[in-house]
């Protein structure tokens, strides 16, 4: 990440002007003054790009911003900030609602709107810029969302947990290959909450971007392999889509659904077959424990897989070691 602003770096005399210019560049025009500080001021502010999409995060004494609807003339951006309080409350008024948001909450910001931000004693925050056409929703539905508090939404943890694990390791996650892709996936999240929150689809799992949701399946699917009962019915269910929106979902795999959690059975029981503190376990329990009802059905399905059966398999890597 860039540094912005390092107040340690900067003489004491400089730091108001500094601490102004580096919120200014990092947000839109808008009228900034600091806050009473009894340790002083103080403010460090990093950044880094991620294709299109910024990630700000900073630590800052208290502060207050106000952008004006002449501003907004004058200086429009067509952005929206997605923060997320990572400490300290901050008070909130746009379009003559005020609220107030606590530590671990989202409050997105429509840049080419009049609001006023009140960070009262400081604290420290992280945030997502992401431009408007990139989100590809009709206005009337992003107005709808940003009238609403994130709270109300079904993804705000879900996004609040990827906004505080980007900020976390944002300095080698923006130098990374996937960079850019990673900024096209949370561009996918922040339309997911923002057409949640305007209740302009179900509030279910069909808000969640693909990619996204197909990575929570997996990891459901390999927490419960050993689950006899595992299919899809069961996980679709669990991930409050249907059937047919999960096969859908699928599709982009290129492989099978059904297939896709035999592999992962097959795999888990192999890794089993060959762990030296599971020779005493059977094959049929393994079978079983893999999640297969029937050890004769696991043994045809071993052997198409591996070109071998459990047993030989078995004792090959017992001779090999």
């Amino acid at each position: 990440m860039v540094v912005v602003v390092d107040t340690d770096l900067v003489d004491p005399n400089d730091r108001a002007a500094a601490v102004a210019e580096a919120v200014l560049s990092t947000t839109a025009p808008a009228h900034f003054e600091l806050g009473p500080a009894d340790g002083g001021i103080y403010a460090r502010v990093d950044a880094a790009e991620f294709g299109s999409v910024s990630l700000v995060r900073g630590q800052m004494s208290g502060w207050r911003l106000v952008r004006t609807a002449g501003q907004v003339r004058r200086s429009p951006c067509a952005t929206v900030a997605v923060n997320l309080q990572l400490a300290a409350p901050i008070r909130v008024a746009r379009r003559a609602t005020q609220w107030t948001i606590r530590p671990g909450e989202l409050y997105p910001v429509d840049l080419d709107a009049p609001f006023d931000l009140d960070w009262t004693g400081g604290g420290s925050a992280a945030a997502l810029y992401v431009p408007v056409e990139r989100l590809e929703l009709p206005p009337p539905t992003v107005e709808k969302a940003l009238a609403r508090q994130a709270r109300q939404s079904p993804l705000h943890s879900l996004v609040a947990n990827h906004i505080r694990s980007m900020s976390s390791i944002a300095d080698s996650l923006s130098d990374d290959h996937g960079a850019t892709d990673l900024g096209n996936a949370c561009v996918d999240l922040i339309r997911a909450l923002f057409t949640s929150l305007a209740d302009d689809a179900p509030a279910d799992g069909t808000a969640v971007p693909g990619e996204l949701l197909r990575e929570r399946i997996r990891d459901y699917i390999r927490d419960h392999l050993t689950d006899a009962d595992l299919g899809p019915a069961t996980v679709a269910r669990a991930h409050h889509i249907s059937v047919r929106y999960l096969y859908k979902l699928w599709e982009p795999t290129g492989s099978g659904f059904e297939q896709w959690i035999i592999d992962q059975r097959l795999e888990f029981a192999r890794n089993q077959l060959t762990d030296p503190g599971l020779r005493h376990r059977s094959i049929a329990a393994i079978a079983l424990g893999s999640g297969f009802r029937d050890p004769s059905h696991f043994t045809r399905r071993f052997r198409t897989a591996y070109g071998m059966t459990p047993r030989d398999w078995r004792h090959t890597r017992q001779r090999a070691e």
